[in-house]
Order: C-alpha cells, then structure tokens, then sequence
C-alpha cells in the first residue's frame, strides 16, 4: 500500500443539515481495523453530544439518567415527551436558548424531508 491510498472528501449539505465523508479508495481496501477506527471515533462523538447535554441539565434543573443530546430526524418523536422521546432527553434542560439550538441541529429542522 503507499504512502495515500485513499482521500476523505467532507461534505456539508446546509439545507439538509446533513454532513457526509466520502472515502475514495486508490489502491488496496484499508485494513479492517478501520470499522474500528471509526466506530470508536462516531462513539466518542456521540458521547460528546450527552455530555453537552448533561453539563446544561447540571446547570439547570440536574441531570437524570435520560438525560442525553437528542437526534431525531422525525419531528413528532423529538417533540414527544414520552419516554425516548427529544423533549423527555433534554426535560432537565431549563435554559430555553440551549432548548433552541438543541432543536436547530436536529436532522427534521429545516429539511424537506
């Protein structure tokens, strides 16, 4: 294998409030020990998330075992209050500003889907 056999393409598509990784593979298929790679990197990402999540539960109300950053992409879900549902994650979020963004990063705002 030499020294670039793939590139990693990053994408943003704004409206669909969607980002992608295209992986243009050159030469030999990587090793399998990138879906390890990347599973432990889209984890920790997501573990990210929660830990907004819970620092502005703390700052509020405190944070509960629900607690974490919610990612939907049915709107009806996120809204829901029910157990797993967006607004039961985020219930010990007071701040409504924190509320706002949470909401504006959510895959269903402003996409045509």
């Amino acid at each position: 294998m030499g020294l670039q056999p793939y590139t990693i393409e990053p994408e943003y598509d704004r409206q669909a409030r969607e980002a992608i990784l295209w992986i243009n593979v050159w030469e030999e298929t990587p090793s399998l020990a990138w879906g390890s790679i990347i599973g432990d990197i889209l984890q920790n990402s997501r573990q990210a998330l929660d830990h907004i999540a819970w620092t502005f539960a703390e700052a509020g109300a405190g944070g509960t075992r629900a607690t974490e950053f919610p990612i939907f992409r049915n709107e009806a879900k996120y809204y829901s209050t029910d157990r797993g549902g967006g607004l039961y994650k985020i219930a010990a979020v007071t701040d409504q500003e924190v509320r706002a963004v949470i909401e504006s990063m959510q895959p269903f705002s402003g996409s045509s889907r």
